[in-house]
């Protein structure tokens, strides 16, 4: 028997920013969705006329295999705040952490 979950450890809450308008969150959702990410929950924190901030809600699964412990921590917390400040200080870097980037 096959047991596929889904499981808590593989769902995330992030906050974006995004442009208040129409269709803005509709291309974040079929990002989501072409990444194979299964959308839970959408709670908007807040919205001005200009900027939305929701808190997105998703299940994802792993696509490549961790197989060090330097990895894992790049993708765990508390590694992952070390992607994201990285990310912060410098917003070019912004791919080199993904997948993405070895396209």
């Amino acid at each position: 028997m096959n047991d596929l979950g889904p499981y808590s450890n593989y769902r995330l809450t992030v906050r974006l920013e995004l442009a208040n308008i129409p269709g803005m969150f509709a291309k974040v959702a079929a990002i989501l969705a072409e990444e194979g990410a299964n959308l839970g929950a959408v709670d908007v924190v807040s919205a001005t006329a200009d900027r939305m901030v929701p808190d997105v809600t998703f299940d994802v699964q792993n696509k490549l295999p961790l197989t060090t412990r330097n990895l894992l921590s790049m993708i765990y917390t508390p590694g992952v705040g070390r992607v994201v400040q990285a990310i912060a200080k410098d917003k070019t870097k912004a791919y080199a952490f993904t997948i993405k980037s070895n396209t």
